[in-house]
């Protein structure tokens, strides 16, 4: 039989299984996501930062990462000025995922820098979903010498669309609606500057 045939097959059978289980969201147990090992550091003149976002994909997460269809996770990154708890600057971008049904792998696009991930496994997929590797916040030489700052990173997964639903799946229900976020602790503009 044609590959392309199986293929079909199979995201018909994934999306059923999907479609089936989100009209009852009350038996699927979501996740209490949330960030570690926020690092802040310097590279150049620019300030980066690094965490990992843990305890976000759950076994129907998984199912719904098998769809074909593109899951996304994006972030929001805020520098803040710690006195007045006021956005100085804010940063969204985002990771996401396709998994190949004929290929049977997974391809993932970090748009911070653009990168493309290809034939990859499930786990290596939610490895490189899940972590910000130094991301470029701002400058040293933008900073206030006489303000204290901290960054706030905040998540969300996005809808999606499925053929048999009427409206989109909203996948922060598996995340039990709560959008996860992490504070680094107190910097100043001295604590980078050569």
């Amino acid at each position: 039989m044609d590959s392309t045939f199986f293929s079909i097959l199979s995201k018909k059978i994934i999306t059923s299984v999907i479609s089936v289980g989100s009209i009852f969201y009350s038996t699927i147990t979501g996740v209490n996501a949330s960030f570690s090992s926020l690092e802040l550091s310097a590279k150049g003149d620019n300030i980066i930062i690094s965490a990992t976002l843990e305890n976000c994909f759950s076994p129907e997460l998984d199912q719904i990462l098998r769809s074909g269809l593109e899951i996304k996770i994006n972030f929001l990154a805020e520098l803040l000025d710690q006195e007045n708890q006021k956005i100085v600057r804010d940063t969204i971008f985002y990771h996401s995922l396709k998994y190949s049904v004929l290929e049977d792998d997974y391809g993932v696009f970090t748009s911070e820098n653009q990168n493309y991930y290809n034939q990859l496994t499930l786990a290596q997929s939610k490895l490189i979903l899940s972590k910000i590797e130094k991301f470029q916040i701002i400058k040293i030489e933008n900073l206030n010498q006489n303000i204290n700052y901290r960054i706030k990173l905040t998540a969300w997964l996005d809808k999606i669309e499925i053929r048999s639903r009427d409206e989109p799946l909203n996948l922060m229900f598996y995340w039990k609606s709560i959008k996860p976020t992490g504070l680094t602790t107190s910097f100043s503009k001295a604590e980078f500057a050569q």
